[in-house]
């Protein structure tokens, strides 16, 4: 038997806070005079930002839970915030392991509605939710192989065929139109460093299913 804590993360509790209090600071904004500006932007354009920050740190029991996990022979217990669940593995049909901004784990559950966590690298230490999810990984693989009743393991998007096809051409297009920008003398500073920001997400995610994989495989 092995014993997990970790910490997971509620996102559509995540995405009504930020998206009200954003909203919210919007309709304040609107109201408010001219204010001045602070590093040449306006506080007006600031006040919608600032206040879905400071929500989100108000909040943070809202959206960040605690759990506790044991894997025990044949059957996974989990207490999510205080809910029990437990789950015999003949009960799971299939699961999957997605990486990228943190970990996911999906469930899919016989006569039972899918059980979905997910730990968010931004808010919550998701390495403990990551070695629980490695473990129990490992342990079902091999209850498949051994048990009459069929388990399959779900690959994440990121270990399909075609994903190092899309991301290589997305970053080959997105430096094909910095490169064309810069020679048209553009200002993409704002719109460069996001980009590079999401390539380095997806990549990362996709480097970790690889990763995965051939761990799997050996």
């Amino acid at each position: 038997m092995k014993n997990f804590r970790f910490e997971y993360t509620i996102n559509k509790t995540l995405v009504t806070i930020f998206l009200s209090s954003f909203l919210l600071g919007l309709l304040i904004s609107t109201k408010l005079p001219d204010l001045g500006s602070i590093f040449g932007i306006p506080l007006k354009v600031v006040l919608p930002l600032c206040i879905p920050i400071f929500s989100m740190i108000f909040c943070i029991d809202m959206y960040k839970k605690r759990g506790e996990a044991s894997i025990k022979e044949n059957v996974l217990e989990m207490n999510l915030d205080g809910v029990e669940h437990i789950i015999p593995f003949e009960k799971i049909k299939t699961f999957e392991v997605q990486y990228g901004n943190g970990t996911r784990l999906v469930l899919n559950l016989r006569n039972q509605p899918k059980l979905k966590i997910f730990a968010n690298d931004h808010f919550c230490k998701s390495d403990l939710f990551y070695a629980f999810c490695n473990e129990l990984e490992k342990v079902l693989i091999e209850y498949g192989k051994t048990s009459s009743v069929p388990i399959t393991r779900k690959p994440s998007p990121f270990e399909s065929k075609w994903a190092l096809n899309i991301l290589v051409v997305s970053t080959v297009i997105f430096f094909g139109m910095l490169i064309r920008a810069a020679a048209l003398h553009h200002d993409v500073q704002r719109s460069a460093l996001s980009g590079f920001g999401a390539l380095a997400i997806l990549w990362g995610a996709w480097f970790l299913a690889f990763i995965k994989k051939k761990h799997l495989e050996n």
